[in-house]
């Protein structure tokens, strides 16, 4: 009887001890560390997501901006983090699709260094102008460009700009120069100033100025017209039907982040996503909530890895 008990004994302590240790996690705050500045779309996901997360959870979550080199400061500092799953990257398809092939020295490797968490959101891109070029449509602008290979110049703030908008230069036989910036807010202004000519930006951080007539809204590169802008042509319907472009954002962790830390992470997201106000401020937004569980997302990046290595070489981007 007395060996019973003892063995009962040490069943629930080691059941009470599994239990204690799973629930452990988070002991401080998790941060996630954004690739692009305050004010971006995926700065705003970021801060949506966290707030309701915190309601949830009662847990502590803050944003870390850390922006430039097209992202790889922030995805750099999440790879040599410590791997607790209290450090996370707001991956994309900038940082962890185009720039293993837009730069001949990545500080990090995508498949490697990371445990890929869950996809967020997905995002509607367009060209915008400056309203004062003359450039009324993309045909607009085209023609321009053409009458004056290489006087041109677009800006990226993001490897995503920049892979997107040298795809479309070579679809539409441009010679235009790039201009970088640490991100698409910065890029915008200078647009809006008169200083660059052209850009590929997402809806959301691009609104506002164009609702404030600061930009042109030239054409939508998702399948259908946004929202936000229902006024603005689809690239088909403004006579490009070979160019597609919508961008997406996930959570990362640092390689070797326990599995049971990944997936209260993504359990937690999963359910701030579903949260109707969370869907209704995102949308308004222009960002589409597009939850990946983590089996889910690491094969949609090794996907995406796979694509984007055609794409870009065959956009005529050279590696730098």
């Amino acid at each position: 009887m007395k060996k019973n008990l003892f063995a009962l004994s040490l069943l629930i302590t080691s059941f009470l001890f599994s239990n204690a240790s799973a629930q452990a996690f988070p002991t401080k705050t998790i941060k996630i560390i954004s690739p692009t500045p305050v004010g971006s779309s995926s700065d705003m996901l970021a801060r949506v997501l966290i707030d309701q997360i915190q309601k949830d959870s009662g847990t502590t979550w803050l944003v870390e901006n850390h922006p430039g080199a097209l992202g790889t400061i922030a995805a750099d500092m999440v790879a040599r983090a410590q791997p607790d799953g209290h450090t996370l990257h707001l991956s994309s398809v900038s940082t962890h699709a185009q720039v293993p092939f837009l730069m001949k020295k990545v500080p990090y490797n995508v498949t490697k260094d990371f445990e890929h968490v869950a996809r967020l959101a997905v995002f509607e891109w367009l060209i915008v102008a400056n309203p004062g070029k003359g450039y009324d449509t993309i045909q607009d602008l085209v023609a321009a460009a053409k009458a004056a290979p290489g006087k041109l110049n677009f800006a990226y703030g993001t490897a995503s700009s920049l892979a997107g908008m040298a795809e479309f230069n070579k679809l539409a036989g441009i010679d235009a120069v790039g201009v970088a910036y640490k991100g698409q807010p910065p890029a915008l202004t200078d647009i809006a100033g008169g200083r660059i000519d052209y850009m590929l930006v997402d809806v959301n951080v691009s609104a506002a100025l164009i609702l404030s007539k600061k930009l042109k809204p030239l054409a939508v590169s998702s399948p259908k017209r946004a929202p936000l802008l229902p006024d603005v042509p689809t690239m088909p319907e403004a006579q490009f039907p070979g160019f597609e472009f919508i961008g997406w954002v996930g959570l990362s962790a640092p390689a070797k982040t326990p599995a049971t830390s990944v997936q209260w992470i993504s359990e937690q997201v999963r359910r701030a996503l579903a949260n109707p106000e969370v869907i209704r401020r995102l949308t308004a937004a222009a960002i589409t909530p597009a939850y990946m569980s983590t089996t889910d997302f690491n094969v949609f990046i090794e996907q995406e890895l796979a694509r984007w290595g055609i794409r870009i070489p065959a956009a005529g981007i050279q590696p730098e």
